[in-house]
């Protein structure tokens, strides 16, 4: 088999898998996909930055954009209230300062909003371990049912 077709079936089933995990995952779990998601992108982006790589650190940070866009719109406020409206002016904080870091080319703005993204999921984390510590049945009012 050619290299390159090995490339193209490795890709395949990363994608498969991704759409796998994406389908079984609970509400949580997708929130934290994202989180992660960003995170990525932003580790890549900044990477990029260092090397002067221009072009691979916009797109990076514009896949990272795009993840915590996701994440903003799908904020609930009617439910959410307080904590959904923190997070969307919170979100919409870290768009500011990535904005920022792509026209100047800057990696501080894009540290501080890897470390918020790392917060944020870490917080979801344990709500999502609490969760699924939860008696068969019970009901346990999380975050996610209250932001989301």
């Amino acid at each position: 088999m050619a290299h390159h077709q090995i490339v193209h079936w490795t890709r395949h089933a990363n994608r498969c898998y991704q759409e796998m995990e994406v389908n079984t995952a609970n509400q949580i779990e997708l929130i934290l996909l994202l989180y992660n998601g960003a995170i990525h992108h932003l580790n890549l982006a900044k990477q990029h930055a260092l090397a002067q790589e221009i072009d691979r650190r916009g797109a990076a940070i514009s896949r990272a954009v795009a993840l915590i866009c996701e994440l903003q719109t799908s904020l609930d406020p009617q439910k959410g209230k307080d904590i959904a409206a923190n997070l969307a002016r919170l979100y919409d904080y870290m768009l500011r300062r990535l904005t920022l870091a792509n026209i100047k080319g800057e990696v501080e703005p894009i540290t501080e909003v890897m470390r918020l993204l790392s917060n944020l999921a870490s917080a979801w984390k344990e709500v999502n371990d609490r969760q699924m510590a939860a008696p068969a049945g019970g009901e346990v009012r999380t975050l996610q049912r209250a932001a989301v």
